[in-house]
């Protein structure tokens, strides 16, 4: 029994409420791989029996979830993701199905309020371009990273260098930054701080001088930062066509970083990256707008 169907049984186990339940079910999806949620799916499918089975309704959700998303277009297990680690607010994931040799370039997320890319870790991951990289997936909670990552950093400004560092110790260099909702002014700070190649916002909800500042940079890192203007190369923003705020946001965007391209997803609101997965355009877009900036991953 793999150690994620051993979490999920203590999750089945000990809770006394659906919701109770659901939250083990949250707490795992945001760090699994597509792999171990097919492992999830087959341990589900094999417990299918509404007499038996006291959470039969909660895990058939999930299993129709699985379906639909699994089938749609663009999903794909051939990353062989793995989970390198996992700590309170951070988890390093790697592909392993594309070259004998360890990655050379690492992609940083910066997940939103809900500790995701507005989908489970492994519908976002699933998603990604077919390339060898590592994944480091940030969750910031409610405060957005403002005082930094539990454990790891105490600001944002240490974060930024914690990645940064972490970046070095291991030979790799930061490609991409993406970021959600409310991590998306800092995804689009530390992309630029980072000097990374691409930086992906999606639904950034709002951008000025008062949000910018609460995000501070310090020392060397602001020193990088404005060694040149960022005047939004490499930035990609997503915005769905019915959030009237968001669409706001990309146009004030545009204004401040003319180099910015954008994306607007009809019919989709705030959440914009669950309707392009299901439609099985999220993996199209993310493919359209990573070969276009300087080189493709190698």
């Amino acid at each position: 029994m793999s150690v994620v169907s051993k979490v999920l049984n203590r999750g089945r186990l000990n809770a006394t409420t659906v919701n109770q339940f659901n939250q083990s079910i949250i707490a795992l999806e945001n760090i699994i791989t597509p792999a171990e949620a097919r492992t999830i799916n087959s341990a589900m499918e094999a417990r299918a029996n509404p007499e038996t089975n006291h959470w039969f309704s909660r895990e058939s959700e999930w299993r129709a979830q699985f379906d639909e998303f699994s089938r749609a277009e663009g999903f794909s297990y051939a990353h062989n993701f793995v989970r390198v680690w996992n700590r309170t607010s951070a988890t390093l994931f790697r592909t392993t199905g594309f070259d004998v040799k360890a990655p050379r370039r690492l992609l940083v997320l910066f997940t939103g309020g809900m500790n995701r890319m507005m989908v489970p870790s492994w519908v976002f991951l699933a998603h990604l371009p077919q390339r060898s990289v590592y994944v480091l997936m940030l969750r910031g909670g409610w405060e957005f990273y403002r005082d930094g990552l539990p454990g790891l950093s105490k600001d944002f400004s240490s974060t930024v260098q914690w990645v940064r560092e972490l970046a070095d110790d291991m030979g790799l260099t930061v490609d991409t930054v993406m970021g959600s909702s409310g991590g998306s002014i800092p995804a689009y700070l530390a992309g630029h701080a980072l000097g990374a190649r691409r930086r992906f916002l999606f639904a950034l909800p709002v951008i000025s001088e008062d949000q910018i500042a609460r995000y501070p940079l310090t020392g060397n890192l602001k020193r990088a930062s404005e060694r040149v203007r960022d005047v939004g190369l490499g930035l990609t923003l997503f915005a769905g066509s019915e959030n009237a705020r968001d669409i706001e946001t990309v146009a004030e965007a545009r204004r401040r970083l003319p180099r910015a391209r954008v994306e607007i997803v009809a019919g989709a609101d705030h959440n914009v990256v669950e309707p392009l997965a299901r439609k099985g355009r999220l993996n199209q877009l993310l493919e359209k707008h990573s070969i276009s900036w300087f080189r493709p991953w190698s």
